[in-house]
């Protein structure tokens, strides 16, 4: 078993919004350098969401992992080599800007320029602490 922690971001229902997370699982969580997510549902609104995540070597096969969260009104995004925090409605806009939208497979921001702030999350979303970003596919 491995005890992580990190922070993420949650698309549900069209709309980012970051978290912090521990969990403790068979695998460590692995970074997401680019924009990729997880799968993810909730176990209990609010307080824990499940996983799903691609077994190494072993295409199509995933293995479940529980995050208790802690969700927050900001979301998450990558700037000048570290992680920062906005607004979510911000974050929303520079998701309908880039036609970024994890939950229907829009899971690469296009006519990226320079990031300016705000503009690159996914947080473990894309995160910190070396997760990537759960999105809710059916309530994840």
């Amino acid at each position: 078993m491995v005890d992580g922690e990190g922070r993420a971001n949650l698309y549900e229902n069209g709309e980012p919004r970051g978290f912090d997370f521990s969990y403790r699982c068979g695998e460590r969580l692995m970074f997401s350098p680019g924009y990729e997510t997880y799968p993810a549902r909730w176990k209990k609104q609010g307080q824990s969401l499940e996983i799903l995540e691609p077994q190494f070597g072993k295409p199509g096969a995933t293995e479940s992992c529980e995050l208790k969260v802690e969700m927050k009104d900001t979301a998450y995004f990558r700037h000048n080599g570290g992680l920062d925090e906005e607004p979510a409605t911000k974050f929303k806009e520079w998701m309908d800007k880039h036609q970024y939208d994890p939950e229907h497979d829009k899971n690469e921001p296009v006519a990226m320029a320079p990031a300016p702030a705000g503009a690159g999350s996914q947080g473990a979303a894309t995160a910190a602490t070396g997760a990537s970003a759960p999105k809710q596919s059916a309530p994840q």
